[in-house]
C-alpha cells in the first residue's frame, strides 16, 4: 500500500468515520484535524489514519456524545463501540476484511465475526 500525506478524498472518509462513530459534529472534526495533523511530518496511508483516529476515539468515547433521537441511523449508536466500527467501515465506507483488520488490530476471519455480530444486533434492533 501506498504511503502518502492525506488528500481531500481521505479527509472526506476519515471525517465520516468519525462523524458516524461518534454522531457528534464537535467530535469527529476534532478527531479528523488531529489525525490529519498527527501525519503532516509521517508517511501515512488512509487506514492509518482510521487507525489512529478509532484508537483516540476510545480514549475518549462517551454515550452522552451519541444523538438521542429516534431513527434507522441513530441504530448503530446502540451497538457496542467495536461492533459499530466494523459496520461503518464494511457496510457504510466499504473496507476490506483485511483493511478492517488494521484497524481493529484482528484477523479477518475476527474481523468477519464482529461484523456479522453487528448486523445481528442491527437486524434485532430495527425488528
Amino acid at each position: 500500500m501506498e504511503s502518502k500525506i492525506p488528500g481531500s478524498t481521505d479527509l472526506k472518509i476519515l471525517y465520516n468515520f468519525t462523524y458516524r462513530l461518534s454522531g457528534n459534529i464537535e467530535v469527529a472534526k476534532s478527531l479528523t484535524e488531529k489525525a490529519f495533523l498527527s501525519c503532516v511530518n509521517k508517511s501515512s496511508d488512509e487506514v492509518t489514519l482510521l487507525k489512529w483516529a478509532w484508537e483516540k476515539f476510545l480514549l475518549t468515547s462517551n454515550k452522552a456524545l451519541y444523538p438521542k433521537q429516534d431513527g434507522e441511523e441513530n441504530i448503530l449508536f446502540l451497538l457496542e463501540p467495536e461492533l459499530r466500527c466494523a459496520v461503518i467501515l464494511r457496510d457504510i465506507i466499504g473496507y476490506s476484511y483485511e483493511q478492517i483488520g488494521k484497524v481493529l488490530n484482528k484477523s479477518k476471519q475476527e474481523v468477519a465475526v464482529v461484523i456479522s455480530l453487528g448486523r445481528q444486533e442491527i437486524r434485532e434492533k430495527v425488528s
